[in-house]
């Protein structure tokens, strides 16, 4: 997997940063080791390359399932680490929940859009409990926003913001999902 990762990554890079002179923000933000998760808001499926071209980590994405059943895009997601999540279980889809846990116990990076559909107007949208995630591994969560479009030849913005660590979660209990959610939404410049 991680051989046709960056393979994937080495070609994808010089031609998405021609199309969308990507600038990013925040780099430094992340974690050069040990596993964390990336949690932020998903405005295009050009959301995925941006991430994979700019942040020099393997990501792990969690996916909508329905993009599991194109058998093309499935093959490639799979190759690229991805993995489905079912939105549609009334009590959330605990063998996505288990993989996730697997990757970040095992120190690899998981990818997640807590709003669970891309918001291309930054609306207000329920929010996915990703702070249990991180309380369950011990990984610290790094926000991050996108601002802009994806229009050829101009520029799209990915702040990355600073680690939330596990201690902060802890202290802010039942209200770690909001201030996660308020640190994204500061990130939107």
């Amino acid at each position: 997997m991680k051989k046709f990762y960056y393979r994937t990554r080495k070609i994808v890079t010089p031609i998405f940063n021609t199309l969308f002179h990507p600038v990013v923000a925040g780099v430094e933000n992340i974690p050069v080791n040990g596993s964390f998760i990336l949690g932020g808001n998903h405005t295009s499926m050009l959301d995925i390359p941006l991430l994979i071209t700019t942040i020099d980590r393997e990501i792990n994405f969690m996916a909508k399932k329905e993009l599991f059943s194109i058998p093309v895009i499935s093959s490639v997601f799979r190759k690229m680490g991805a993995f489905s999540i079912d939105r549609q279980l009334p009590n959330g889809d605990f063998t996505a929940i288990k993989k996730s846990i697997k990757l970040l116990k095992e120190e690899h990076v998981v990818g997640i859009f807590p709003e669970g559909t891309r918001n291309k107007n930054h609306e207000d949208l329920p929010f996915s409990p990703i702070a249990k995630l991180a309380i369950l591994t011990k990984a610290p969560i790094v926000p991050f926003g996108i601002s802009g479009s994806y229009k050829i030849g101009k520029s799209i913005t990915l702040h990355l913001g600073e680690a939330i660590d596990i201690d902060m979660i802890k202290q802010l209990g039942n209200s770690a999902d909001d201030y996660i959610k308020m640190k994204i939404k500061s990130l939107l410049k």
